[in-house]
Formats: C-alpha cells, structure tokens, sequence
C-alpha cells in the first residue's frame, strides 16, 4: 500500500502495479520571512520580504482525488500602489484539479489548473523554492502551473517517466488570450534504477510549442536537465532555450543554471547555485551572470527522508549585467547588485487518515 498521496505531483506517477493509498487527507504549509539589504541602494535598500507562503490541502480516496495549492502575492505588486484594500498580501490559487489514478499501467491524469512539467521538478530538485526561484521561473520563460489537462505514465521499476500536457499557454496569472493551446511534453529516465539508486541520476528532456498573448506570438521552448542526489549531497544542471517570450515572438534568450547542497548533518545545510542567461543571443554584451550561496541551521532535525521542518538560513546573491542587459543601458549603478538576507521557513506535511465519506449536500 503506497502512503498518501495526496499531495504529490501527478507529473510522477507510481510504477504499474501500485496499490493505491488509503483514503486520505493531506495538509501542507511552507512559509518563509526574510530580511535583505541590497547594495547600491536602491529605492528599497533594507525591507521584509515574504518570499513564501503556500498552502497545500490535497483529498484522495483510492484512484481519484483532488489537490489545491494557494500562495501569497502582493496585490498591488512590487511597483504598484493598487491592489485590493491597499496592497494586502492575499492567497491566489496555483493549483486547482481533478485526478485520477490508474494503478494497473502506472498512468496519472489530471485536469483544471496543473503542475507544468518543466518548472516543477526543478523546484523539487533545486528544494530552495523559498530562497530564490529556478531559473525558468524567475526570468518570466515559464509559469509553475497552467489551465488545461495532463497526462503522465511510468515505466515498471520507474525507469522512465513520461508526461504530455495541453494548456492554455498564459500561465495561472492570465486567461485564455487566443483560440490556440500549448502542447509540451517531458520524458525523464533514471538509468541506474537497476542498482537500487533511483535518485543517483536523473536526466529529464522538454519540449514546448505554444503561442502567447492576443496576437498568436510564438512561445516555444526546448530543455535538458541532469539531476543527482546520493548520500548527504544533490546537485543540478539544466539549460533552456526560448523563442518568443511575453507576447514578444522576436525575443529568444537562453539560459543555463547550476546548483548544489550538502547536509553534512542533519541540522547543517550549505547551498550554492549559478545562473547564466543569454538576453540577446544574437548581440555581444547581453549576458546576466547571477550566484547564489547560503548556510542554514535547523533546529529540529529531518526524520523518515523529508525535509528539515524549520531552517534558519543566511544568505549572499550577486547580479551582474553586461551593458546591453541592463534596463538602463551605460548605467554603471545597474551593472552589479548585491544581496544578503537572513531567513527563516517553515515546510510541513502531514497526512491524516479518512473513514466514511459523507453524503451531499
């Protein structure tokens, strides 16, 4: 009997054969404040952030379940001064949807507001979420989730992994713009499964044809990633490709970001993670070179696989802009920004057990 799952990605399903969990009822929360300086000073050189704040309650009953994540935004943004009742942090929805789970094949399908299947397992894989988006999603390339259905399927023993998604192609901020849907499909493979180390290597391959905006503007995308976590250390690379971004079809970065950690004990985290992001590639002096590194403490250590419950952190981020990817070109202040930040999150989950399920209304 597999444990609940009723908060897990449908992007993984189980191997074929899997029984399905008891019914079940899964409540998670992951919450982190910061406090940052910024060097030079910009109009906000010291301030509170909150750079997380989710909430997670998924309901499964054998093969059929739903699952809803919510997390906090500013609702006037961060340059903004109307929002609602001022510019209150509200929650808004990221993931909405039905799923059904078919044990036999090993196949997952899901439909509402999903999981996009590139963005997800690099957050599970970088697991700094709270400390700095992956590269895809903090350069605006890619949405976490989307309106629309997915379909994913795993191999017995769980050597490859398979995912194909039809989707609005607008993210979960905007609706629908145009009469056209993204297709994107993901396949991941784990080549050392048969030495009983499924996480030792991943290598995960996506692909994206999709338009965005009112116009139809072409919003295409292609990636690789290699993954690894073996004994008290994980690590990554990935590269992705663009063709059109924001409504904009004539832009085309690219980028590619490595990162890694080690818990040399249960209490003791260090991380570190490298960006590079090619704004203009067909012009010199566009790039933006961004590094990241950190130590964090936990006061309650982890148990049973899952992540420390509580991680006091500090860390050191460093920007650098080539001339021709800064917002004001020539701008000396704009060519390097340093940050440092102390923080502390929270992540729990927790699963609790369901007897009869009750009548409607």
């Amino acid at each position: 009997m597999l444990p609940c799952a009723a908060l897990a990605t449908i992007l993984l399903p189980p191997p074929p054969g899997a029984a399905p969990a008891d019914a079940c009822l899964g409540v998670g929360m992951e919450v982190a404040g910061r406090f940052e300086w910024t060097r030079p000073a910009a109009a906000l050189p010291e301030r509170f952030v909150l750079p997380r704040a989710n909430l997670e309650l998924g309901l499964a009953r054998g093969p059929v379940g739903a699952r809803l994540v919510s997390n906090a935004v500013r609702a006037g943004g961060e340059t903004g001064y109307i929002g609602i009742d001022g510019e209150s942090i509200v929650q808004r929805l990221q993931i909405a949807e039905a799923r059904l789970w078919v044990a036999p094949i090993g196949l997952g399908l899901a439909a509402g507001l999903v999981d996009d299947p590139w963005v997800i397992p690099g957050n599970n894989a970088w697991d700094l979420r709270a400390q700095a988006p992956g590269l895809a999603e903090a350069e605006g390339w890619l949405e976490p989730s989307d309106l629309g259905a997915t379909a994913a399927w795993t191999a017995p023993r769980g050597w490859v992994s398979g995912s194909l998604s039809l989707t609005s192609g607008e993210g979960y901020r905007r609706r629908e713009r145009n009469g056209g849907q993204d297709l994107a499909g993901s396949l991941t493979l784990r080549p050392l499964v048969g030495i009983d180390a499924p996480d030792a290597l991943s290598l995960q391959l996506y692909a994206r044809d999709g338009s965005q905006g009112l116009r139809f503007a072409r919003d295409h995308r292609l990636g690789g990633r290699a993954t690894t976590a073996l004994g008290k250390g994980r690590g990554g690379v990935e590269l992705l490709r663009t063709w059109g971004v924001g409504g904009d079809a004539a832009l085309t970065p690219w980028g590619m970001s490595a990162f890694g950690q080690v818990e040399p004990t249960p209490r003791a985290l260090g991380f570190a993670r490298v960006d590079r992001i090619d704004t203009l590639p067909a012009a010199d002096n566009d790039d933006v070179l961004r590094g990241l590194i950190g130590a964090g403490f936990a006061p309650v250590p982890a148990a049973g696989g899952a992540p420390a419950p509580a991680r006091l952190s500090a860390s050191l981020s460093h920007t650098r802009r080539d001339p021709a990817a800064r917002a004001l070109s020539g701008s000396a202040a704009l060519a390097a920004e340093t940050g440092v930040w102390v923080q502390l999150d929270l992540r729990l989950r927790e699963a609790l057990p369901l007897s009869a399920p009750l009548p409607f209304p």
